[in-house]
């Protein structure tokens, strides 16, 4: 890799024996910014390749595989991810995802990528069913809420359809039975701009 470069971006084997290693955030922000910086086509294939080996660590079910996909929705909530079909490998990755943490980081990945019809819409009957669960984690709704939140954004109301009666049961529920006083308000916002 280039001079300067932090050792751990040298390589994916590197990459994985850093989060192994407990990387301080200091360490995590430096290497965002190395992927946010890639100015060749060789970087970005890089990038890419050590991408592959986050989504590929995120299949076992241990500390080095959480951090792996927490890496990953940094880099999506940041737009740095190189990956082709981004979208497709993280569902792909979230089907085999071995915990729930894991699968929660991947799905906050899919959340920070912009919205594409077929993760989003997967995303969403996600979205509208979890609340329905008993004991939900929080970390569940506020990712079922903020799903919600890109869809309204994301698609014209004149698109919504029968989404709309589903979307208004779902926050009817939040609101109703939410023992979260930002979640009922959350809640009740959009389902505000639902009706509108």
């Amino acid at each position: 890799m280039l001079r300067g470069w932090p050792p751990a971006l040298s390589s994916g084997r590197a990459l994985l024996n850093a989060l192994s290693g407990v990387p301080s955030r200091s360490q995590v922000n430096q290497w965002l910014q190395h992927w946010k910086e890639l100015k060749s086509e060789a970087e970005s294939t890089h990038f890419q390749a050590l991408e592959a080996v986050l989504l590929g660590r995120c299949c076992q079910d241990d500390r080095c595989g959480f951090r792996a996909a927490w890496m990953l929705a940094l880099l999506a909530d940041g737009g740095l991810l190189q990956t082709q079909d981004a979208h497709c490998k993280l569902m792909e990755a979230m089907d085999a995802a071995p915990s729930s943490s894991i699968e929660r980081e991947l799905r906050r990945a899919l959340l920070g990528l912009p919205w594409e019809l077929t993760s989003g819409s997967l995303l969403m009957q996600w979205a509208v069913n979890v609340v329905f669960l008993d004991d939900v984690p929080a970390s569940s709704v506020h990712q079922s809420l903020r799903a919600i939140e890109r869809y309204l954004l994301r698609v014209p109301p004149g698109d919504w359809g029968d989404d709309k009666g589903v979307l208004q049961e779902a926050l009817h529920h939040l609101v109703v039975h939410s023992d979260k006083p930002h979640i009922k308000k959350k809640a009740a916002l959009l389902r505000a701009r639902l009706s509108n």
